[in-house]
């Protein structure tokens, strides 16, 4: 699944916010200041620039610096404010760091979606930051294919589940294997 967290006229940004790893923020980020001690796992964002780390936060607050993704869901985008975060000690269930991002070129998402090889859901910060990120994605396929079919049954032949709407709110879900989902290069 990939959360869009910029979208611009050059391009858009993601992060697949179902990838955790096994290696813990503390040794990911060793040399930063406020990463010492945290045992809570850093994700794979995306295959484009591994090396590059981005954040995400939920706060009530926009945090000064911090770019709104969705409600209190707040992009972390620089290396000054990851640690000034990382300072403020933020409880692992209202915080997560990526490695690398999924990216696409002017207008290559959008014909990606109009071909289908998207589904397109509204995001949410209790999407975002679910406990059990692994199984997010067939949850929530899941819930879209239960309100179709309640949709269906009381006579409503088609059923808006999976509107193509790609902005910055929306999410985007890709399943491995078989899917014609691909990441930009």
């Amino acid at each position: 699944m990939i959360l869009v967290v910029r979208y611009t006229q050059g391009g858009t940004v993601g992060l697949m916010i179902n990838r955790r790893t096994e290696v813990p923020i503390s040794r990911a980020l060793d040399p930063l200041k406020g990463a010492g001690g945290r045992s809570d796992p850093v994700y794979a964002g995306g295959p484009v620039e591994l090396p590059n780390v981005l954040a995400l936060l939920r706060a009530n607050i926009m945090p000064e610096g911090a770019e709104q993704v969705t409600g209190k869901v707040y992009l972390v985008p620089t290396g000054a404010l990851l640690e000034k975060t990382l300072a403020q000690r933020p409880d692992p269930a209202d915080f997560r760091v990526y490695l690398g991002y999924s990216g696409w070129s002017r207008g290559q998402l959008e014909n990606e979606i109009s071909h289908g090889f998207w589904r397109v859901l509204n995001g949410s910060a209790d999407i975002v930051f679910d406990s059990e990120p692994e199984t997010l994605w067939s949850r929530l396929i899941e819930r879209a294919e239960q309100r179709i079919a309640r949709a269906q049954s009381h006579g409503v032949n088609q059923a808006p589940a999976c509107a193509a709407n790609p902005s910055i709110n929306a999410m985007f879900g890709f399943s491995s294997g078989g899917s014609p989902c691909r990441f930009a290069r």
